[in-house]
């Protein structure tokens, strides 16, 4: 006969060697996700992007079909339409924008060569340490004439307009692939919200009716924090906006709507990001012997990171749902793993398990 005590004891012992092999499960997973749909990401992301945009346009199309009794056909159609129109508005002004910038900065090294930049800088140089010369022996003065020649030639033999080229066209050779993502990207949006409905219920149809329950809850949370997440950099964005115009204002800059608004658009789409045009354009001034307006850029750059990364936690918090702590960790570890994808891809699969804990398709608890 089996002693109770020893069945007890055996039994408390696999169910905790269970729940620890669900906690590691947890653990690996949120490592192992970001890591494969790192990897998978490039290829499905015109679909990806479509069936959240899909997603977000859903509540108009629904409210076109119950409220006004408009067929779903119809509907789609024209808020497809409207979704399209807005966008082509933006892409215009943002791409003039951009346009009449860069037609600037070509204007501004047409008149400034890199010679001429060295010349200055030559002539600053002398001019700021003219006074020194006479103190120092004459073979000192020699030595240093020498080196800053020998860095003003290095700056004037840099071929800015041979590098300009070869990225203007690597930069034209990915044209052709990115209008063609854009296309499948259009029309797959059209397609997914005219099948949206059906595709879901499909897809509910293979579980039981408390299954289906769970899982809305589950792309509910998804679809509220990832609009928390756009939400949340928007705001960070507009932050820095908002230090970066205080402070072009008062360092005198002229155009300072327009610097702001480009520093706006590659804060929220972080393609170069800020620290390259606020370093590339104090170096500028430097060189030009505006050692005034060099410093404030970089103490401007360092002030705007300074105040992201403050509030950077606070606000992704409040709009994800996760405390501050959380959120740094998630930031912090998928940045140094992943890069930016890991900075989106961390918060949302811990959101991700920590919605599928709480509909109970994940039980954590251990019992001891």
């Amino acid at each position: 006969m089996k002693d109770p005590d020893t069945f007890d004891q055996k039994r408390d012992l696999i169910l905790f060697a269970k729940k620890v092999l669900i906690t590691v499960g947890i653990l690996l997973a949120t490592v192992a996700i970001p890591y494969v749909l790192m990897k998978t990401f490039p290829f499905f992301l015109p679909f990806i992007l479509a069936y959240v945009t899909a997603l977000f346009l859903e509540p108009a199309i629904a409210f076109m079909v119950n409220k006004w009794s408009f067929q779903r056909s119809l509907a789609v159609t024209l808020i497809y339409l409207i979704f399209v129109g807005i966008l082509a508005v933006l892409a215009y002004f943002i791409t003039h924008k951009i346009y009449l910038e860069i037609l600037n900065v070509i204007s501004y090294f047409q008149e400034h060569s890199i010679q001429t930049l060295s010349n200055q800088f030559l002539l600053t140089w002398k001019g700021y340490v003219g006074n020194t010369y006479s103190l120092l022996p004459a073979e000192v003065i020699i030595r240093i004439n020498e080196g800053v020649s020998q860095f003003v030639n290095s700056l004037a033999s840099l071929n800015i307009a041979a590098n300009i080229v070869a990225y203007t066209s690597a930069f034209s050779l990915k044209i052709p692939n990115f209008f063609f993502d854009s296309l499948i990207y259009f029309i797959s949006v059209f397609l997914f919200c005219q099948t949206l409905t059906s595709m879901h219920s499909w897809l509910f149809g293979l579980f039981r009716y408390s299954s289906k329950k769970k899982i809305i809850v589950v792309l509910s949370d998804l679809r509220r924090a990832l609009l928390g997440f756009i939400i949340a950099h928007f705001i960070l964005s507009a932050v820095t906006l908002l230090v970066s115009f205080i402070g072009l204002t008062l360092l005198g800059i002229k155009f300072k709507v327009s610097l702001g608004f480009i520093i706006f658009i590659f804060d929220f789409i972080p393609i170069i990001g800020i620290s390259t045009i606020y370093f590339i354009w104090a170096l500028l001034s430097f060189i030009q012997g505006e050692i005034f307006l060099g410093t404030g850029l970089l103490v401007l750059l360092v002030l705007a990171i300074v105040i992201r990364k403050i509030i950077e936690p606070k606000v992704l918090s409040e709009q994800l749902g996760l405390s501050a702590l959380t959120t740094l960790i998630c930031i912090w570890v998928g940045l140094k793993t992943l890069g930016i994808v890991g900075v989106i891809l961390f918060p949302l699969t811990l959101i991700l398990i920590k919605t599928l804990i709480k509909v109970g398709l994940i039980d954590y608890k251990i019992k001891f």
